[in-house]
C-alpha cells in the first residue's frame, strides 16, 4: 500500500495554505497587514499538516481522532492519488518554491510601494 511521506504532508499543507493566502489577499486587497502576512501561512499549514508524521510509523492508517486536527492527516496519509502526486520530495521542493518564489516576488513589489507611498496610502494603521 501507498503512503504518504513527511514532504507529502508537508507540500499538501503547504497548498492549502497557499490556497488560503490567495484567498484572503484577493477579498482582503485593501489590508496592508494581511498582504504583508498572508504569504507566511503556506509555511504555517505546511508544518502543521506534517507535525505528527514522526509519531506515528509510515505503514499505519489506523489514527486516532487528534490526528484530524493537523489538516486531515489520516485521510491523505493512505491515499493513492496523493500519494502519487506528492511522493517525491523533489516534486514536493520544486512545486513549494515556485510558489513560494511568485510569493516573494509580489512581496518585494509590496514592499517597495509601501516605501514609496507610506504605510497609511495602503490602508496600514
Amino acid at each position: 500500500m501507498a503512503y504518504l511521506t513527511g514532504a507529502g504532508h508537508f507540500g499538501f499543507g503547504f497548498l492549502v495554505g497557499t490556497l488560503v493566502a490567495l484567498f484572503l489577499m484577493f477579498f482582503l486587497r485593501k489590508k496592508l497587514s494581511v498582504q504583508l502576512y498572508a504569504p507566511f501561512l503556506p509555511f504555517a499549514l505546511g508544518v502543521l499538516a506534517a507535525a505528527p508524521y514522526p509519531f506515528y510509523p509510515p505503514e499505519a492508517c489506523g489514527f486516532s481522532v487528534i490526528a484530524y486536527l493537523f489538516v486531515f492527516y489520516p485521510l491523505i496519509h493512505c491515499s493513492v492519488l496523493f500519494s502519487s502526486l506528492l511522493a517525491s520530495l523533489h516534486l514536493v521542493a520544486v512545486i513549494c518554491g515556485f510558489i513560494y518564489i511568485l510569493f516573494l516576488w509580489r512581496y518585494i513589489g509590496l514592499v517597495k510601494r509601501v516605501r514609496r507611498r507610506g504605510w497609511r496610502s495602503h490602508g496600514g494603521r
